[in-house]
């Protein structure tokens, strides 16, 4: 019989293990579902609501942040792997960096797989699963359905969400690859992709107004690794699907709990997953707030930024760093029409900058310069949101918002702490000012 709980503590759920939940000294309400009838129980609070493998009773994921490490990572964590990217020379300036992997035990090959943080979970075409990675697509239509909307891109890719091993390798000093971290999580496995403008949550798998439509064994392969994702046309991919928030082995080793502070960064260079007190020393941090509805104690919103067009006031709204487009998309109300000869101000968390910040000056076409060398984007697409309704969910009135693109990192690296609720960056020594 296959159970799902739905409890008021928050439970993360691993595909493709058999979990429990330990250690439950007071008693909360739960409500399980059995056979399609939900069932109100009495059961005991967690003092550790870590997940549990039942084959060898080894906790998977670390516990809800408590008060002695919310403002710093625990001695205890020294876990941590870097996975270099496979080619260094593309990311940050000329698109998204990509990573060697082993999927559903077939390698990927040597050209890398892009990483995103623009989305969450790895999406794979019908027919680069079947024909590439040796999937049955008689297993895949059994599990759960799922999409995938990109706002920038109009994209929605609609198929399963499929339970697989992943594994991220680099080479050793003699050239032989090796295996540096194991995941568990479910990607998507899509046979429809569509062009769909105006796509929102409410509309699901399907698109209503297609500009383009295509099914069957399609192709394609890409692994996104961002948070605070779901509002924005993604609302099936949460922190189960993200495979650098369900790590089970570094190096060769179960991670333990105590040793493994969730969370990654990402460097110019590479890709840091396990955060430890040494590798976080020089970043500063803005916490983050819990998404909407969330059930998952992983699941984090966007970071906040203030946005200021023209030296005019800072508005409050939400910052998106994406490693997966080299262009920034801009929302603001405070945006003339048509959009040229303006400054932007971006201050993370607000107009402070106490974490980060930069100044666009954005000319004809989109085109700009920053007061932070390398980080101006290939082009602003800037959009006025003065009196109207735009953007994820139900949309938001006179949305404020920045899709960086990949080139902030030219003048930062990132870290997001799972854990805590946190997202830092540290400043590279490539000269300019913040704001």
């Amino acid at each position: 019989m296959r159970h799902s709980w739905r409890l008021r503590v928050a439970i993360p759920m691993l595909a493709a293990l058999s979990l429990s939940i330990s250690s439950y000294p007071r008693q909360v309400e739960a409500t399980v579902q059995m056979a399609g009838e939900d069932i109100l129980k009495t059961v005991e609070e967690p003092i550790d609501i870590g997940l549990v493998d039942q084959s060898d009773g080894r906790n998977l994921l670390p516990k809800p942040p408590h008060e002695d490490y919310v403002s710093g990572i625990p001695p205890s964590a020294d876990t941590t792997v870097t996975i270099p990217f496979a080619t260094p020379n593309q990311f940050p300036e000329n698109g998204p960096p990509r990573v060697l992997m082993t999927i559903n035990g077939v390698y990927c090959g040597d050209e890398g797989v892009m990483m995103d943080t623009g989305s969450t979970g790895i999406t794979i075409g019908k027919g680069t699963w079947i024909d590439d990675f040796k999937g049955d697509w008689a297993q895949v239509v059994t599990n759960e359905k799922g999409w995938k909307y990109l706002s920038s891109s109009k994209k929605l890719y609609s198929g399963y969400w499929v339970p697989t091993e992943l594994i991220f390798n680099g080479h050793s000093p003699a050239g032989e690859r090796m295996n540096l971290m194991k995941a568990i999580a479910p990607v998507l496995v899509f046979d429809k992709f569509s062009i769909c403008p105006g796509h929102t949550n409410a509309h699901g798998a399907t698109c209503e107004n297609p500009t383009s439509v295509k099914s069957g064994m399609l192709s394609g392969l890409y692994m996104g690794v961002g948070f605070g994702r779901e509002q924005d046309g993604m609302i099936t991919c949460t922190p189960d699907k993200n495979p650098l928030l369900n790590v089970v082995e570094v190096n060769g080793m179960p991670v333990e709990r105590q040793r493994y502070h969730l969370g990654y960064i990402i460097r110019s260079s590479s890709l840091i997953c396990g955060l430890t007190p040494t590798n976080t020393k020089d970043y500063t941090w803005t916490p983050l707030s819990k998404q909407p509805h969330a059930t998952d104690p992983r699941d984090w919103a966007m970071p906040p930024v203030a946005i200021s067009i023209s030296n005019g006031r800072f508005r409050t709204g939400f910052i998106l760093p994406d490693t997966g487009v080299t262009q920034m998309y801009l929302s603001s109300p405070d945006i003339s029409t048509p959009a040229e000869n303006y400054t932007v101000a971006f201050g993370v968390p607000d107009e402070t900058a106490t974490v980060g910040g930069y100044v666009l000056s954005v000319g004809m076409n989109g085109t700009a310069t920053s007061s932070i060398n390398g980080t101006a984007p290939r082009v602003v697409r800037a959009t006025c949101t003065a009196g109207r309704v735009t953007g994820p969910g139900g949309g938001v009135f006179e949305r404020v918002y920045v899709n960086t693109g990949s080139r902030l990192w030219n003048g930062y690296e990132a870290a997001f702490d799972a854990v805590g609720g946190r997202w830092g960056l540290k400043r590279m020594n490539n000269g300019g000012s913040r704001l």
